[in-house]
């Protein structure tokens, strides 16, 4: 009996608790590969502060940027700065076929140095005896490194390379070297224009020589905004060289396209902001004339605005509907222009405007604009304008038109100088329209 009791007992293949001893084997062998895995990963983690601290890692050099191209959060909003070029690129018709308007790069409005030369990093008065001129030529070094592609266009002239930029036959008038040491002033700020102690005037001394026996009715181009777009920029220079020039105070380069432009026998004036009625939504700039300012502020404002470059015969408002119909604002600003010897071309951009009626009373070489040629920047509106302009000026002797240099104006006034000789026009400087 206690023999068959034994044969009938179960093996002892098991534990107390009926566990199989393989699998509990088997689970503390991956119990202890999972606990080496996290020691590892733990050991090579960098240590982390339990402070307010930024975590900072480590990285290791094959992975690290280059300083050298890598730019910073300064460099997002900084202007690049290139040299005026001396030729256009051959492909005038790609920027004249496009009615497209060609937008200012950006940070045109960061304040700019005092002009001075930018090979030589001169003041322009050590150089106003040197032929500062001359530098103007087509070899000039200050502009022979070409211009850098803005993206508006890949030129900016007239289509018709042979003709319509080449139909004056005084074209071939050679400006006097600007700046005239005799009539600038070393400030603070830079060179600024003053009457000589002869008496003559930059008005006067940096015109584009005119026939006043000239008995057909005059015609003045002006082109604005100059100098913030290198394309519109060598376009409006590559244009005759009786259309007047006028650049933005906050241009780079202001020294070296002045010079361009006088080299290719263009007047030019400057651009000076005045406050529109929709300030300061509507902000010219950092050195706009303000009403809300003293006589002294906008003065020293204007001072700076004088400043950027020479060789200018005067200025022209840009915007400025609310300035230039105040008296008590104008009046101190047209006082000190006159102690410059400069003249004074009135936008119209108001119809109250009294920026040309009160140089006239002074006796302050001034002028006055018969119509914006672009504020419609179309082919027909254009032709329109300029049609417009003749008959102003056939009813009164003479008119000023004022455009921009969008490539559809460039190309309209182009094709339209011709025809505008032929009709009995003399396309004139608008110094030979200022009257006092």
């Amino acid at each position: 009996m206690e023999r068959s009791l034994r044969q009938g007992k179960p093996e002892a293949s098991k534990d107390t608790f009926g566990v199989n001893p393989l699998f509990v084997a088997l689970a503390l062998l991956v119990a202890v590969a999972a606990g080496i895995v996290i020691w590892l990963s733990l050991a090579g983690a960098p240590e982390v502060s339990t402070n307010d601290a930024p975590l900072v890692i480590a990285v290791p050099p094959e992975f690290a940027l280059e300083d050298e191209g890598v730019p910073t959060p300064e460099d997002a909003h900084r202007e690049p700065v290139s040299e005026p070029a001396v030729d256009v690129a051959p492909e005038i018709s790609t920027f004249l076929e496009t009615d497209a308007v060609p937008e200012s790069p950006p940070g045109a409005l960061e304040a700019v140095p005092p002009a001075r030369s930018p090979a030589t990093e001169t003041p322009i008065a050590d150089r106003a005896d040197a032929g500062a001129a001359d530098a103007g030529a087509a070899d000039t070094g200050a502009a022979d490194t070409g211009a850098a592609d803005t993206g508006a266009a890949d030129t900016g002239a007239a289509d018709t390379e042979g003709d319509a930029l080449d139909i004056f036959p005084e074209d071939d008038i050679v400006l006097l070297p600007a700046p005239d040491r005799d009539l600038i002033e070393e400030s603070e700020e830079g060179a600024l224009p003053m009457v000589g102690p002869d008496g003559r005037a930059p008005w006067q001394v940096y015109a584009r020589p005119f026939e006043d026996d000239d008995a057909r009715p005059r015609i003045a181009i002006v082109l604005m905004d100059l100098g913030l777009s290198e394309v519109a920029t060598n376009a409006a220079i590559r244009m005759p060289g009786t259309v007047t020039l006028s650049f933005a105070p906050y241009a780079r380069d202001l020294e070296a396209w002045s010079i361009l432009a006088r080299a290719a026998g263009h007047e030019i004036m400057l651009d000076i902001p005045m406050e529109p009625v929709g300030y300061p939504t509507d902000d010219p700039g950092p050195h706009t004339l303000l009403t809300s300012l003293s006589a002294d502020d906008n003065i020293a404002r204007l001072e700076w605005l004088l400043s950027r470059f020479t060789g200018y015969v005067g200025i022209v408002d840009q915007m400025g509907s609310k300035f230039t119909a105040s008296r008590d604002a104008v009046q101190p600003v047209l006082a000190a222009l006159e102690r410059r010897g400069l003249m004074v071309l009135d936008s119209r951009a108001t119809s109250g405007s009294v920026l040309f009626d009160l140089a006239q009373g002074m006796g302050l070489p001034s002028a006055a604009n018969d119509g914006f040629l672009d504020d419609v920047a179309s082919r027909a509106a254009i032709d329109d304008q300029l049609a417009a302009l003749e008959r102003r000026a056939r009813e009164k002797g003479y008119a000023v038109g004022i455009g921009r240099p969008y490539p559809v104006t460039i190309d309209r006034i182009a094709a339209w100088l011709p025809a505008a000789r032929t009709h009995g026009f003399a396309i004139a400087p608008v110094s030979a329209l200022a009257t006092q």
